[in-house]
């Protein structure tokens, strides 16, 4: 029988707000650890997979989950953590803010490091759990839920300031040595190496987004919420969801790991009641962070039969649709709308405004509406409560 530890329950004890937590890890306001505290490694697992709530005899997560099909399974290789032996440990999270560590292997002797840090975190994949469900557009669907993962350990460790990266998974030796080494049956498709050293860069300062609630509060409280007001949406709420969630924070980046050498994604946002907005079709702007007019009119409801007639579309205030690039990779652009995703997510629950993350639509609908030949993502409502 494999021996467990049980780790501290999550709190939400830090102020600091997503916009400072994007702000540190832009300008790399971080620092190399090649230990950490229990504590933090705490944090760090439950934001990639922690149970924020049970409902309906489901644990529902700090991720979407993928249409609760819950394909992901979080690993930590321990390297050096206080009071945890270094070792293979399978991360689980039944209760609401509690986690523990089940004890699965030594550390491989493939997995040694080269470069001195504290832990490296495993995302690994079991597509089956939601391919039944959703056939093989549930591929896509776990691609993005890897990415919504990705992104809250990069946002957890800048909140802790500790540096962190990310190295996704394609070589399929690398994916076999990585899966025996865990004794898992899924597929290893993201490591995230925590305490490496990283380049620093000209300080921004933290502090601006006061107004928003602080990141952790945030995590617990997201949720897909598919029930909105008649208010309208403000135009300033809107841009810092765009700005923090795809825009390019300094020229040269945005606020999740580019995964390739460019961006993939792209964002065009369909509006229906936004102040200071005509109802039409816009292109955001990354670099700029500006919205530029395609063409007036109201595609709320276009958009909704595309969505296979899903109310709460046509019901928001606005739509954000991402898109991927010509020519991208299918597989990446996936896992960086779920990043993507998780900024809106986690705005929007500090905003007190609702969004969900809708993957179900007709691909050639959606792509007729915004007038692209370019394959859609996502598409996200954005609501008033």
């Amino acid at each position: 029988m494999r021996s467990t530890i049980t780790l501290p329950e999550f709190k939400a004890t830090s102020e600091y707000t997503l916009i400072d937590a994007v702000t540190r890890y832009v300008k790399s306001e971080l620092y190399p650890r090649e230990s950490i505290t229990i504590d933090e490694l705490t944090k760090l697992l439950f934001v990639a997979q922690g149970c924020t709530r049970r409902r309906w005899g489901l644990c529902f997560k700090t991720v979407p989950s993928a249409g609760a099909t819950f394909p992901l399974e979080v690993y930590a290789i321990c390297h050096n953590v206080e009071n945890v032996k270094p070792a293979i440990y399978a991360y689980s999270s039944q209760r609401p803010l509690e986690g523990e560590l089940e004890h699965v292997a030594p550390i491989d002797s493939k997995l040694q490091i080269d470069i001195p840090r504290a832990l490296d975190v495993v995302i690994v994949a079991h597509y089956e759990r939601t391919t039944r469900t959703y056939g093989r557009r549930g591929y896509r669907y776990v691609y993005n839920e890897v990415g919504h993962c990705i992104q809250n350990i990069i946002l957890e460790s800048a909140l802790l300031g500790i540096s962190c990266d990310v190295k996704v998974i394609r070589n399929e030796g690398e994916r076999e040595s990585i899966r025996t080494a865990l004794r898992t049956e899924g597929d290893p498709l993201a490591v995230l190496r925590v305490g490496v050293p990283i380049k620093s860069s000209k300080s921004l300062g933290i502090g601006e987004g006061r107004q928003l609630t602080p990141l952790e509060k945030a995590i617990i409280n997201r949720r897909s919420i598919r029930s909105y007001s008649k208010r309208p949406l403000s135009l300033e709420q809107l841009m810092l969801i765009l700005k923090y969630s795809i825009g390019f924070i300094d020229k040269n980046r945005r606020s999740y790991p580019r995964l390739n050498d460019s961006y993939l994604v792209n964002c065009i946002v369909l509006v229906g009641n936004v102040e200071g907005l005509e109802k039409g079709l816009y292109r955001y702007n990354s670099h700029k962070n500006e919205l530029e007019l395609i063409r007036r009119g109201y595609y709320l409801d276009n958009l909704y039969g595309a969505c296979l007639y899903q109310d709460y579309v046509r019901d928001a205030q606005c739509d954000l649709v991402f898109t991927m690039r010509e020519g991208a990779d299918p597989f990446l652009a996936h896992v960086e709308t779920g990043a993507i995703g998780q900024n809106v997510y986690l705005l929007a629950a500090s905003l007190d405004l609702g969004t969900v993350a809708i993957g179900a639509f007709y691909d050639d609908r959606v792509k007729s509406i915004i007038d692209v030949d370019i394959l859609p993502t996502y598409v996200m409502p954005i609501g008033t409560l």
